[in-house]
């Protein structure tokens, strides 16, 4: 138990002490709290009906793609932002603090990159498929339903992150993102090699 103490504390020095992060959830410069709250309910309504799509469309293929990791980041981050503003002694919790700032870190980069890749590169190639190839490609026949759970998955996400995070006082840690981006990558990789093996 003292030796998990000491790991903590270590950790708790790399990502936090040593940049004198402050816990900000709750603050913002451009606009009130309140209307910060509005913006976050209804990011957390507009992610609560992507989850339920993309689970109820792609349950089988659903930890595959680090689109819908990136989506389940903004889903949890954006119910610990709720939740902070609803309780008050949450949001003073050094670990509830922490773990949101980083969910919010980490799902800011992982929307950007998959946003980006996909409005520059994918996308473009997709326009270019027939129906029958979009439906070979998800397995089974594509409706207009997938088109815009694609579309939303893929920028509607970051897109609410992206308003709330300029409205907020968030400050993001680089290192932060490479203590905790490649970890994810590493484990991404082993996921799609054992599906490709298994499957």
């Amino acid at each position: 138990v003292q030796q998990m103490g000491a790991i903590a504390d270590k950790a708790d020095d790399i990502l936090w002490r040593r940049y004198g992060t402050e816990n900000r959830l709750l603050q913002c410069d451009k606009t009130t709290l309140r209307k910060l709250l509005l913006i976050r309910i209804i990011g957390f309504v507009f992610m609560l009906q992507m989850v339920v799509m993309m689970v109820g469309l792609y349950y089988r293929r659903t930890v595959l793609y680090m689109t819908h990791w990136g989506a389940y980041f903004v889903f949890i981050a954006y119910l610990l932002l709720l939740i902070a503003h609803y309780y008050p002694s949450a949001h003073k919790s050094t670990f509830f603090w922490k773990l949101t700032h980083l969910l919010i870190e980490i799902s800011f980069t992982f929307g950007f990159v998959v946003s980006a890749v996909f409005w520059t590169v994918i996308g473009p190639l997709l326009l270019t498929y027939t129906h029958e190839q979009v439906s070979k490609l998800i397995g089974r026949d594509a409706q207009w339903v997938d088109y815009v759970v694609n579309c939303e998955i893929h920028g509607m996400n970051y897109l609410f992150l992206f308003i709330d995070t300029y409205y907020n006082r968030i400050e993001f840690e680089w290192t932060h993102l490479f203590y905790f981006h490649a970890p994810a990558g590493i484990f991404y990789f082993i996921v799609l090699l054992f599906y490709t093996i298994v499957s």
